[in-house]
């Protein structure tokens, strides 16, 4: 198998990335107000998405023999954030967003700004 590229930052994949998580949820956003009736599928949409990443991602440590309680418990802000975002999608709790949003502010933006 060939060598994987090493992550360039603010490359074009990087960038990529970077527009299409600003561009998703403003898309989103508009489709929701002009339609009310995808309100629903798509709060349930993007709490599955968050759920399924989330939980794939201690499947894949898991797999690989690296998941332990060093990097699996405690959580991170991250998944505190994630967490508060499911439960706000779901049940549409003003404080469960509120907490999502600026957790996921002050630590998903630096990660995708700076990831590792």
């Amino acid at each position: 198998m060939p060598p994987r590229p090493a992550f360039l930052l603010f490359g074009p994949a990087h960038l990529v990335a970077l527009a299409l998580a600003a561009a998703a949820p403003v898309f989103l956003a508009l489709a929701a107000r002009r339609s009310p009736g995808l309100d629903r599928p798509f709060r349930f949409a993007l709490a599955a998405l968050l759920a399924g990443g989330w939980l794939s991602w201690y499947a894949l440590f898991a797999s690989r023999g690296w998941l332990n309680l060093g990097n699996g418990l405690p959580l991170n802000l991250c998944d505190w954030a994630a967490l508060a975002l499911i439960i706000a999608l779901i049940w549409r709790g003003q404080f469960a967003y509120e907490l999502g949003y600026f957790w996921g502010l002050g630590t998903s933006l630096q990660g995708l700004i700076t990831p590792d």
